[in-house]
């Protein structure tokens, strides 16, 4: 199944739509509690929306390593290398997991990167577990690149990231999906 959503960056008005897809995406990503589209460092980050007409379907929200934001999985980036796009979030409505929304996201994302940002990095929670978020990111080419338990048994990630032919890949697959 292929999905024919537009993706646009996301605009103030498509906050409550947004909000409201991530806290159903809850434990699986964190609730979103400060608005990304504000602040002295918003260029730093690519927020982008996927819709169906006007119904929100997804949404990724990246950062650049000079984006202003203290989350321990930013920085976990931040001081391996200063070529990541760091993805915080990716969510997909879940009647639409698999259509290719999620890799069309992750290739406009890469695509609007800043030239220097050559990979792209994430995390995927392995407490509480995530599978299917780790199943789908693998298979569009990331790869384990660390991990860290916050609270053992807890609250534990697996860093990924997507570099080099993989992302060449990624980019290729999802221009073929428009």
């Amino acid at each position: 199944m292929t999905d024919r959503a537009r993706i646009r960056l996301a605009r103030p008005e498509d906050l409550a739509q947004i909000r409201a897809l991530n806290e159903a995406a809850l434990p699986h990503v964190s609730s979103l509690t400060r608005d990304p589209l504000q602040g002295p460092r918003a260029k730093e980050n690519i927020f982008l929306a996927a819709f169906r007409e006007e119904h929100l379907t997804g949404f990724l929200l990246a950062m650049t390593p000079a984006a202003d934001y203290d989350s321990p999985n930013f920085l976990w980036f931040c001081e391996r290398a200063q070529d990541y796009l760091y993805v915080d979030r990716i969510v997909v409505e879940p009647g639409l997991r698999g259509s290719g929304i999620g890799r069309r996201l992750y290739a406009t994302a890469a695509g609007l990167a800043p030239r220097h940002l050559v990979r792209i990095g994430c995390e995927v929670n392995l407490e509480p577990p995530n599978p299917e978020s780790l199943k789908f990111h693998t298979r569009i080419g990331f790869r384990e690149v660390g991990k860290q338990a916050f609270i053992p048994g807890e609250k534990e990630v697996v860093y990924l990231a997507c570099e080099g032919e993989r992302l060449a890949a990624l980019m290729a697959a999802a221009e073929s999906m428009t």
